[in-house]
Order: structure tokens, then C-alpha cells, then sequence
């Protein structure tokens, strides 16, 4: 130490430490210090998070093994009530193929194993209500009820091609184990499932349709369920030929929301339905006679 320092006279001595320039000073480097540490910790946050997002969102796995069948399309994936998956899809030699099958596969582990997949449609079957067998299969659907019953709605054609197709069904109470024989949900040709439904209620569900004979359209078909079975029924149209494969959205039991795939535009076309009957309602064709809900086209709007 400066022994010149130690001889002056206090008076002489010029505390600094509390002058304007000084606290100023010292003020705006704790600011800075302060800003940087705050920056390298949402930094070091947003690195974390990216981290974990890259760990955690996206996985994939092989879930069809059917290496024999050339045409493997038109599947559905749902997670049961114990936390399995069960997938639905449906094989063949080629599409429209009389060999064609409807298969599913679970797993207990979070899809990143399956177990041995099993037939739960087979070729040539035969609809309850029907005198013919199918000549080919198609688009599946999975659906898991109130009642812990799973639902296989399934695309079933007789004659011709997929304009002379049926919406069949079956239902399994093992969480897809075992399955019921086949039913017939709709009467008309043309009707193809491709999306889960919703429910509107403990025992209502929409599925959505896509009808394509004659007259093309999406449509919906409202179900009123019970113990594995169909209690009521009815269709009717949701918009007009150029769109297809609606998906549903339920706001609650009066209102959905349907998405649709507009034809040759490239767009996604929404359209908003309220069964209240605050505007002019429209009656469509039932399904089962006696039971008609008037159903009211609130709004359409494109997204580009």
C-alpha cells in the first residue's frame, strides 16, 4: 500500500462511492448483468424445452407385418380405457381386391411393440341383414363407447365398386379381443366411413360419410346407441357435391363443427350445424321412420 495514502487527512481522502456519475454507473452495470443472466436463462429454457420436444413428440413404429398383401389402406388408431391401442386397418392383394380383410393389432406398449395381428373381418362375410357376401372391403373406423364397447365400423361392398358400398359394423366387449358378427348400418349404395364419430350425448354418436354414388356429398349419420346396439338411426346430407371426407368437431350435443376436403380447390371448407331450430331448419331423410332431428346450417367458411 501507498504509504502517502496513509498520512493524508481524512477530509482529503474523496468518498466516491455514492456520487451521481458513480451510483449511475453502478446502476446501469447491474441492469446489464441482470439482462444477460435473464437472457441465458430463457436461453438455456428454450434450449430445454426443444430438447424435450424433440425427445417426446414424435415417434414412429411399424404396425402392419402383412408383408404378402400388396394394398394396406384405411386405417383408424384409438387408445382404449385401460391406455392399449388398438389399430384397425384393412389388406388385400390390391384395392377392391376380393381377398381383401379387415385386421387389428394392439399394443400395450405405447405403440412401440404390437402384438400379433388378428382378422376381424374376413373375406366373403356376410351382414346380418343381407343375402349376399361382400366382394371387397374398405375404409375402417374405431370407436370406443361410454360402455368401455369398442365399435368397428367398416366400408363393405356387394356389387360393383365403391359406389355400390354399405357401412357395416361390428362390435367387440373384450376391447377388441373378440368380435361380434357383422351388421348392416346403412341401406343405401355409396356410403364410406373415413373418420372417427363423436358423441353428442352418453348414447348418440355422428359418423361422418362420404357418399359417392350418383350424387356425391358428405354425410352424416346420427346414431342412438345402448348395450352394443343400434337403437335408432337416420342421414342426411351436410353440404354440397364439391366437398368430401367430412370430419366432426362437437361443441356439445346441439352443435358440430364438420371439416371438409373441397374437391379440385385444394382448400378445407368448414361448415357449423345447431340442431335449435332458431333459423329455418331442414328436414333430411331418416334413416329409421318416426326419428328426425331438424339440423340448421349456422355458417360456411373457407380456409385458404
Amino acid at each position: 500500500m501507498d504509504e502517502s495514502l496513509s498520512v493524508l487527512p481524512s477530509e482529503a481522502v474523496k468518498d466516491v462511492s455514492t456520487s451521481p456519475d458513480m451510483t449511475r454507473n453502478h446502476s446501469l452495470k447491474r441492469m446489464k448483468a441482470r439482462l444477460f443472466t435473464n437472457i441465458c436463462a430463457i436461453f438455456a429454457l428454450v434450449l430445454s424445452a426443444a430438447s424435450i420436444a424433440r425427445a417426446q413428440v414424435f415417434s414412429t413404429s411399424i404396425v402392419s407385418a402383412e408383408m404378402a398383401m400388396a394394398m394396406q389402406h384405411g386405417s383408424s388408431l384409438i387408445e382404449l380405457d385401460d391406455g392399449s391401442l388398438l389399430v384397425s386397418w384393412y389388406g388385400g392383394s390390391k384395392e377392391g381386391a376380393r381377398d381383401s380383410r379387415i385386421l387389428v393389432r394392439h399394443s400395450l406398449a405405447g405403440g412401440t411393440s404390437w402384438e400379433p395381428t388378428q382378422i376381424a373381418v374376413n373375406p366373403r362375410e356376410c351382414a346380418a341383414e343381407s343375402w349376399f357376401s361382400n366382394k371387397t372391403l374398405g375404409n375402417t373406423v374405431l370407436f370406443q363407447d361410454k360402455e368401455n364397447i369398442v365399435w368397428l365400423f367398416y366400408a363393405a361392398v356387394e356389387f360393383g365398386g365403391w359406389s355400390g358400398a354399405h357401412v357395416d359394423y361390428k362390435i367387440s366387449r373384450d376391447r377388441g379381443r373378440t368380435w361380434s358378427e357383422s351388421h348392416r348400418l346403412t341401406k343405401g349404395l355409396g356410403d364410406i366411413p373415413r373418420t372417427k364419430p363423436v358423441e353428442l350425448g352418453p348414447h348418440e354418436l355422428f359418423l361422418p360419410l362420404s357418399h359417392s354414388a350418383l350424387w356425391k356429398y358428405p354425410s352424416g349419420a346420427r346414431l342412438e346407441i345402448a348395450n352394443g346396439k343400434i337403437m335408432r338411426k337416420m342421414s342426411f346430407p351436410i353440404a354440397s357435391s364439391k366437398c368430401s371426407h367430412p370430419a366432426f368437431v362437437a361443441f356439445d350435443p346441439d352443435r358440430v363443427l364438420a371439416f371438409l376436403r373441397v374437391r379440385g380447390g385444394g382448400k378445407l371448407q368448414g361448415t357449423f350445424f345447431d340442431r335449435t331450430p332458431i333459423r329455418r331448419s331442414m328436414r333430411f331423410r331418416s334413416m329409421m321412420a318416426g326419428f328426425c332431428l331438424p339440423i340448421t346450417m349456422m355458417a360456411r367458411f373457407v380456409i385458404p
